[in-house]
């Protein structure tokens, strides 16, 4: 889960693939989409973090446990980074639906992993704040 991203991924974060002879482009989320789909994210951003607290490189199979778990709000967000519909996307067979979600995961992670690195910036500074401290 941590790989490093090479230049080209940075640079052109969106992929194509092959479904049933289809080109469908999964996109990464812009800040607007990433503002709109925060609230449908959180429960899979804290079952992210929740994982990733218990080991520093849970393998795709741990996600596919929280995907899995919140699949409703997962159908939402790839249905916005592809465009497809819910329909489109339930109705995958298993291997197009595992290609489909391991793109999706791979161009949108930084979506879920710097959420979590706000959470964790937060937590820090109100831990080094005490409520008692005056400024007087």
């Amino acid at each position: 889960m941590n790989s490093q991203p090479n230049e080209a991924e940075i640079l052109f974060p969106d992929r194509q693939i092959n479904i049933n002879g289809k080109i469908i482009t999964v996109n990464e989320f812009t800040f607007l989409q990433g503002m709109q789909l925060n609230h449908t994210a959180q429960p899979l951003i804290a079952a992210i973090g929740k994982t990733l607290a218990e080991s520093s490189e849970p393998g795709f199979s741990a996600l596919s446990e929280i995907f899995a778990t919140y699949s409703d709000a997962l159908l939402e967000l790839v249905a916005a980074s592809t465009g497809m519909t819910a329909d489109d996307i339930a109705s995958l067979s298993d291997t197009d639906g595992q290609m489909l979600l391991m793109t999706f995961w791979s161009v949108n992670k930084s979506f879920f992993i710097n959420r979590l690195m706000l959470v964790k910036q937060e937590q820090a500074l109100s831990s080094s704040v005490s409520p008692k401290q005056s400024t007087h």
